[in-house]
């Protein structure tokens, strides 16, 4: 079979439909010895010569690059990925984009895992040809909209999934309590999502994690980059964007769902985030969908 041609050949704008409606449909993939369970599924352009903040996922994060190439920069080195480069980047690896003579488009996949793997950074993530057909696969059965169209979707969504997975590799058995910080920020991250609208107090977490707030802040900090107030905000205005696309509820209601009851500050942190005012952000995405 021959690789997908070069530019990838379902465009940006119709990709990002496709994501969404992934995103809407999502059903958890049970493997031989974990659950991986899927919640968000984005395209993302960076454009020529462009830069993204370094910053991390609460969550795993594959990607798969379809179109051109990327320096992908993180504390460790910095790799050129090209179409049909494919990698995962654990929980609270901090990464940046950097974009030179050509722009970038590729496929993300946001996801947990019902057991956490602890991984070892990869120093040269490979090149997956067949990753691209399985993308392009992915997407047809999605266009074409055919009412086994979900099914022949979670097929696809596994064959990637696993194929992220086979990606990392393992941790060295001479550094086993390497495994102890990075769960410890996941650990974090699960008692602060388990209810947005109502977090548990510093002192509760660090209560069931058995250590003082000041070392649990510290070490938390320390481990993501950020503080456990910022990477709250950070879920909030994540869950609103996906609730923007999914549901017809108002910006005042998904704000306080999200437990940002301020509607002044609610839209000021997601222009912030998100570049665009919350109806902007819906507006646009309803008029992507409206052309497909």
């Amino acid at each position: 079979m021959l690789p997908i041609p070069s530019p990838f050949p379902i465009e940006y704008p119709e990709l990002r439909v496709i994501g969404q409606r992934l995103s809407a449909n999502l059903q958890p993939w049970r493997f031989p010895a974990n659950t991986v369970y899927g919640h968000w599924i984005n395209t993302t352009y960076h454009s020529r010569h462009r830069i993204i903040d370094r910053h991390a996922h609460p969550y795993y994060e594959g990607l798969i690059v379809l179109d051109g190439s990327a320096d992908l920069i993180t504390p460790w080195d910095s790799q050129r990925l090209k179409a049909g480069h494919a990698l995962l980047l654990s929980p609270q690896v901090m990464h940046q984009w950097q974009t030179h003579d050509e722009s970038c488009m590729y496929m993300a996949f946001s996801f947990d895992l019902e057991l956490p793997r602890v991984t070892q950074h990869r120093q040269r993530w490979p090149r997956c040809p067949e990753l691209l057909w399985t993308t392009w696969l992915l997407g047809e059965a999605v266009r074409a909209g055919q009412p086994d169209w979900a099914w022949h979707a979670h097929c696809y969504l596994g064959v990637i999934y696993a194929s992220l997975l086979n990606t990392i590799d393992p941790p060295s058995k001479q550094a086993p309590d390497s495994t102890v910080p990075a769960l410890l920020a996941t650990r974090v991250d699960e008692l602060v999502r388990a209810d947005l609208s109502s977090p548990p107090s510093l002192e509760a977490i660090a209560g069931q994690l058995s250590m003082s707030v000041r070392h649990l802040t510290r070490r938390y900090r320390l481990l993501t980059g950020m503080t456990i107030h910022a990477r709250l905000e950070a879920f909030r205005l994540e869950r609103a964007a996906h609730l923007l696309l999914t549901t017809n509820l108002s910006v005042a209601d998904i704000a306080r769902m999200v437990g940002l009851t301020c509607a002044s500050y609610f839209t000021r942190r997601f222009r912030q985030r998100f570049d665009m005012p919350p109806c902007t952000y819906r507006y646009k995405a309803q008029s992507v969908n409206q052309q497909y």
